[in-house]
């Protein structure tokens, strides 16, 4: 006979007391005991905030709260290890004595000294970040008829268990309390305060995570009003901060996110006290190491090896590029400018501009700055992003700011003088552009091309970018005209052509017409690549992402472009059907130019910067659009190109009847024209 599984007692004010009556019991946790207590702290959190909504007020008759507190703050014994000896004669009465006696978790009970230990964990602590040491707190005794005092007679992995649990008890009240007074209840009792007083206590790898994801809920719980329970009575510390800055450096990177939320969640609060504290104890150190460690990520060591895995490297630099970019946008003086001058001279110069201007640039400084500038889109760093565009493309040497943007000290500008006159003969000195644009060549590895057109791309679509600026390093066409026709469908196209307008001759925008010329050779996201990179230099992006205005040889160039496309379509077509007529079921090729359309309709800025997070290294190119082409065999393949390729140039440069009907149809409606289209294509 199958017993009934025992259904779990439902919340109440008695079930509240039954588990006080629990955790009283069991207040010495041992292995045995450890799952009943988890199971009884768990409810217990949800019994105070069913409490808190049934009775319309916070009620902790029972001290849970102090509870949690304790079993934080209370530490966990270090094993013994005893040298066994030969036991002594034993006389009657020692044989009588207590066993407990000489028990190797006879002082685990024992409440943690006053005396404060400098954490041990290397990966969880950053040890070089220079803020003011950690306050000694003194906060009020917790303590009350009902409060529980544990003592810990279990294993490490047991008693962490218990404590992870506790972080979560205290994290589900923060979040689910509604009302203010529980909210006040919880800060002005001191139990925050005590947890924070005994923050070494969290330093290992197994309770980091659930340490600094309380002071995340915390951060965003706080306001004006309640930020005062945690500043110190001097106003010369504010642990919730400056703790959680200790923890920038975390191997896990949901610790190194909620980090990020609660400085920025902390700085949103509007408090003046709390903008004064980060101004004058956190804002320099902080960033100073944050850049630092950026740096030493993707700085390759001295024997040649890399820091890191490049895949891991982008992810953590984006992260932080993404961070100071919301960090600029926080009401806190002075902000902008210690982070430009400190991501230049700590950050970008090591990491991205030395290594572009070594004689051989990788792949990953190309992408870092491409990351670096894509984040930094608030106008507030268009002198950085400005300075760094003009040191990477511009013919000329780059050293100042322009009159009105001088904000670099002289510190970085001559540490780039210095940088720039002490090259040898093997290394090519300021301006960075020649070396790119060697890189920009279809004999270049994919990667190595994949990178260089991504970071034109984003220079050209930056918001905050002058388009003199972009004019001037020949990334942008000055004076773009408009083409009236071009002939998409492979016939003669010199007297659809109106030609008007001055001529435009860039290396970048030849360069880009060349690869992308070589679509054939090439992997198609490169040849859609490097024709987003000439609709960049012909025309500004418009709302629509459309360009409406080309120049007389760019168009010319890309009409013979789509012929060359058009002809290999039919080409390709006629092998794999030899006689195509209106009653030839065409409904394969038709698929496969829907697919195509679909691919296109998918290209849009955010497809393409979201490249920059691919490490090309270990991703091959012809992999980003793998989705596109998972069942499709190698011949199909190539009609998807051909005509993902045509259909791009046709929008591109087509105005409206110009661009052939099917490439704007899709479904059904599209059978039709495309027949037609095919049919005119093998006469």
């Amino acid at each position: 006979m199958l017993r009934k599984k025992k259904a779990a007692p439902t919340l109440s004010f008695g079930r509240i007391q039954q588990l006080h009556t629990i955790l009283k019991r069991n207040r010495r946790l041992t292995d045995k005991n450890s799952s009943l207590v988890i199971s009884s702290i768990k409810e217990a959190a949800e019994g105070l905030v069913w409490a808190e909504k049934e009775g319309g007020m916070m009620s902790d008759e029972y001290n849970f709260l102090g509870y949690f507190t304790n079993i934080l703050t209370t530490k966990i014994p270090e094993p013994k290890i005893t040298i066994k000896s030969p036991p002594p004669p034993r006389s009657g009465s020692q044989a009588a004595a207590s066993p407990g006696r000489g028990r190797t978790g006879s002082v685990a009970g024992r409440r943690p000294s006053a005396a404060r230990n400098p954490p041990t964990s290397p990966t969880a602590i950053a040890d070089s970040i220079a803020l003011s040491p950690r306050p000694v707190l003194t906060p009020t005794r917790i303590n009350s008829r009902n409060t529980i005092f544990v003592e810990y007679y279990c294993s490490r992995a047991n008693a962490t268990r218990v404590k992870c649990q506790a972080f979560q008890a205290l994290s589900i009240l923060l979040m689910s309390f509604r009302l203010e007074e529980s909210l006040f209840y919880l800060l002005s009792s001191n139990y925050i305060n005590a947890i924070l007083a005994n923050a070494d206590l969290f330093s290992s790898d197994e309770l980091a995570g659930y340490f600094v994801s309380l002071l995340k809920t915390l951060a965003l719980r706080l306001d004006a009003q309640t930020i005062v329970f945690l500043l110190s009575g001097d106003k010369k510390s504010f642990p919730i901060m400056t703790e959680a800055v200790r923890y920038y450096r975390h191997p896990d990177r949901m610790v190194r996110i909620s980090v990020q939320t609660s400085i920025l969640a902390l700085l949103n609060i509007g408090s003046d006290l709390v903008i004064e504290f980060f101004t004058n104890y956190v804002m320099v150190p902080f960033l100073n190491t944050v850049c630092t460690h950026m740096a030493e990520l993707v700085t390759p060591h001295g024997d040649g090896t890399d820091a890191i895995d490049h895949s891991d490297a982008l992810d953590v630099v984006r992260d932080w590029t993404e961070f100071l970019a919301d960090l600029g946008s926080v009401d806190v003086p002075g902000i902008t400018v210690t982070i430009v001058q400190l991501v230049l001279l700590k950050y970008a110069v090591p990491a991205i501009i030395a290594p572009l201007a070594s004689c051989g640039p990788s792949v990953l400084p190309l992408l870092l700055l491409g990351r670096l500038v894509a984040s930094l889109d608030d106008p507030a760093y268009t002198p950085l992003t400005t300075y760094l565009i003009q040191l990477a493309f511009s013919t000329e040497p780059v050293l100042t700011f322009d009159p009105g943007l001088e904000i670099l000290p002289p510190l970085i500008i001559n540490q780039l003088q210095m940088y720039s006159a002490t090259q040898t003969a093997n290394h090519a000195p300021f301006p960075l552009a020649p070396n790119l644009l060697t890189c920009a060549s279809s004999q270049s590895p994919p990667a190595m091309l994949t990178g260089v057109l991504l970071l034109v791309f984003t220079v050209q679509r930056h918001q905050g970018i002058d388009r003199k600026v972009l004019t001037e390093c020949g990334l942008a066409h000055p004076d773009s005209q408009t083409i009236s026709t071009a002939d998409l469908d492979g016939g003669s196209f010199t007297n659809d052509v109106i030609v008007a307008g001055q001529s435009f001759v860039s290396p970048w925008l030849e360069r880009a017409l060349q690869i992308a010329a070589t679509y054939a050779t090439i992997p198609l996201p490169m040849a859609l690549l490097a024709l987003k990179v000439v609709a960049g230099h012909v025309a500004p992006p418009t709302p629509s992402g459309v360009v409406t205005r080309l120049s007389d040889t760019v168009g010319l160039q890309l009409s013979q472009m789509a012929a060359n496309i058009a002809v290999d379509l039919a080409i390709t077509c006629q092998t794999a059907m030899p006689v195509i007529t209106q009653d030839t079921d065409t409904s394969a090729i038709e698929k496969l130019a829907v697919q195509a359309g679909i691919l296109v309709a998918g290209l849009t800025d955010s497809t393409f910067l979201a490249m920059l997070d691919i490490d090309f290294t270990f991703t091959p190119v012809d992999k980003v659009y793998l989705p596109f082409f998972s069942n499709t065999p190698s011949s199909s393949r190539r009609l998807v190109r051909l005509f993902s390729l045509y259909i791009f140039i046709s929008r591109f440069i087509g105005e409206g009847e110009d661009v052939p009907e099917w490439t704007k149809l899709s479904g059904e409606e599209m059978s039709a024209a495309l027949r037609g289209w095919l049919l005119d294509l093998g006469r």
